[in-house]
């Protein structure tokens, strides 16, 4: 390219001297000076663009840097403080709600009871602990054969005093019962089998000793006969009436079931208000673990009878 001559050089000196300045112009040196102007006439690279060698940024990510080696730069944390108090926030939720739950499922789904006697054997041992469903009888209707708890119609239990119990042993039994680690006080509660449903006509014994529903006999595996033959030792014959159920205990002699109790206003019978529910589960102890079957099988003959029928 060509050299450019002296008169060029001159004309273009004296057109910048000619040209307009910023200085010139007070309003656009204030703007200029507000940081309002345009941003292009900034230095594109000044110190705070520069760019980073390779050793700045090791040292940037690590949190410190040459001014201070020996102290690293210290990021926003959480105190120990704080955090000790966020964990104990966090479990008080979690043990509120494991109460909320675990009150819900013993009031209306599942309540922990356990065995004082043997009337139950050999299906139930004494101390044995269940799990009973509680919508039965009231959305799940019963069956014939289900092992069910139910409180005392009047007169099936003896008068009971109240265990003494210190005030902390009283507060702890509490606690327990009603977050459901403790299974029910069973003083006022009985288990049997439901061996008739309302309308179904139940005798005892046949010429070989079984028990009889609607004329059907049934053998029954469940029973404990105390080497005897016949599966009662007391002879009935009854009908169920509406909302009631007929029960027996498996250890049939040594069970105070509704055999013995016809005398009394109910004739022996249960409503099916005092029904608490349906046990459906041993859950303790762990060699008895397993589930409360009803036999199906037993009863599979029987035809059904309605309350008032022939």
């Amino acid at each position: 390219m060509s050299a450019m001559r002296d008169d060029e050089l001159d004309a273009r000196s004296d057109a910048t001297d000619d040209a307009p300045r910023v200085g010139d112009d007070p309003q656009a040196a204030e703007i200029l000076a507000s940081g309002r102007g345009p941003q292009h006439a900034r230095p594109p690279f000044d110190a705070r663009h520069r760019k980073l060698s390779p050793n700045e940024l090791a040292q940037a990510r690590l949190g410190w840097s040459d001014d201070d080696e020996d102290e690293p730069v210290r990021t926003r944390r959480p105190s120990k403080r704080r955090t000790a108090a966020i964990f104990l926030r966090d479990v008080v939720i979690v043990a509120v709600l494991a109460l909320v739950v675990s009150m819900a499922m013993k009031t209306w789904i599942v309540r922990p009871y356990y065995i004082p006697s043997a009337s139950m054997h050999e299906t139930l041992i004494e101390n044995d602990r269940i799990l009973v469903n509680l919508f039965v009888p009231e959305l799940v209707p019963l069956e014939r054969g289900d092992v069910v708890v139910f409180t005392d119609p009047g007169g099936w239990l003896p008068p009971s005093m109240p265990k003494d119990k210190s005030p902390l042993e009283a507060f702890r039994d509490g606690t327990l019962e009603t977050i459901g680690l403790k299974p029910e006080d069973a003083n006022n509660t009985l288990i049997k089998r439901v061996i008739g449903l309302p309308g179904d006509h139940v005798t005892c014994c046949t010429v070989y000793g079984q028990v009889a529903v609607n004329d059907v006999p049934i053998s029954e595996p469940y029973a404990q006969l105390a080497g005897n033959t016949a599966a009662s030792g007391v002879p009935f014959d009854v009908t169920v009436p509406a909302n009631s159920i007929w029960v027996m205990g498996d250890n049939r002699y040594n069970s105070q079931d509704s055999r013995y109790h016809q005398d009394l206003p109910t004739g022996g019978f249960v409503p099916m208000e005092s029904v608490v529910g349906k046990a459906f589960l041993v859950n303790y102890p762990f060699e008895h673990f397993g589930v409360l079957g009803n036999y199906p099988e037993v009863f599979a003959n029987v035809p059904n009878r309605e309350p008032g029928a022939n």
